[in-house]
């Protein structure tokens, strides 16, 4: 401690000696001592926030700004991809999936496979969760909206609904003994499954959609060379045998003719 108190004294010392020197030359220019003004050296220390830039740090931070533009640009992108990718038919299945998969894990049990699609007629049952109470039929509904009392009178029999978009507001499920599993019961690494399912879809509509209008297109065109072809052929065969020679040896002398040329540039050009 002494020591510190020490350093402490000394250098409280050196500051005082250091500001009585200062003032001694200041006064002697003021008094017009010229031998003392001219060892007088004002030094101005420039302040950080007066300098004009400095390069490195302008780069960092225009670096810094593109990446956070590219980052708003690729989240929105992204954004709109999932959107267009929403496909409620499509996603049956991988929702039911999930559902049971969240709600097995809820009550530490097990998701009972079965040999059916989802688009089976099932009588109100999508899946079994056998569980440490016994078996547990599941019904899920993977609709847009939220789902109200109705839903709940019709599945009154199962023991699980399982509603993507949760139930409307003053719907107690508790009144019908049925337990409710939402998308908010899915682990994030379900939700991301279903956000990448859709923002695949989405992405890649625009190139189907054209592909799609390509083909049709191309068989269009080919529909409508095939049928012009049959009806030339056939109008072909209904005229007289006079006209079908005429018209043969006029296509013959204009092949005939086409050939020759060729053959006679190829000529000229050896």
């Amino acid at each position: 401690m002494i020591p510190v108190l020490a350093g402490a004294v000394a250098l409280t010392g050196a500051l005082a000696v250091g500001a009585s020197a200062t003032k001694s030359k200041v006064d002697d220019v003021k008094s017009g001592d010229s031998e003392s003004a001219e060892n007088v050296q004002i030094t101005i220390q420039p302040d950080e926030s007066t300098e004009l830039g400095d390069p490195e740090s302008d780069r960092l931070e225009s670096i810094g700004k593109s990446a956070v533009n590219a980052g708003t640009a690729t989240s929105a992108c992204t954004a709109a991809a999932e959107r267009a990718g929403v496909d409620r038919y499509a996603e049956a299945e991988l929702a039911e999936q999930m559902h049971a998969k969240a709600y097995a894990r809820d009550i530490g049990g097990t998701i009972v496979e079965e040999e059916t699609s989802v688009f089976t007629p099932d009588g109100g049952v999508d899946r079994m969760i056998k569980g440490p109470a016994g078996e547990k039929t599941v019904q899920v509904k993977h609709y847009s909206d939220s789902l109200g009392e109705s839903v709940l009178e019709q599945y009154s029999d199962v023991d699980v609904i399982a509603t993507t978009n949760g139930l409307k507001d003053g719907v107690d499920p508790a009144e019908y003994g049925i337990d409710v599993v939402t998308i908010d019961d899915w682990s994030v690494i379900q939700r991301m499954k279903l956000s990448g399912t859709r923002i695949k879809r989405g992405a890649t509509k625009p190139i189907t959609s054209a592909a799609s209008r390509i083909g049709t297109a191309t068989k269009t065109v080919a529909g409508r060379a095939a049928a012009a072809a049959r009806t030339g052929v056939s109008g072909f065969l209904r005229l007289s045998l006079g006209k079908q020679l005429l018209i043969a040896s006029v296509l013959i002398v204009v092949v005939g003719g086409i050939v020759y040329f060729l053959w006679k540039r190829s000529q000229d050009d050896d």
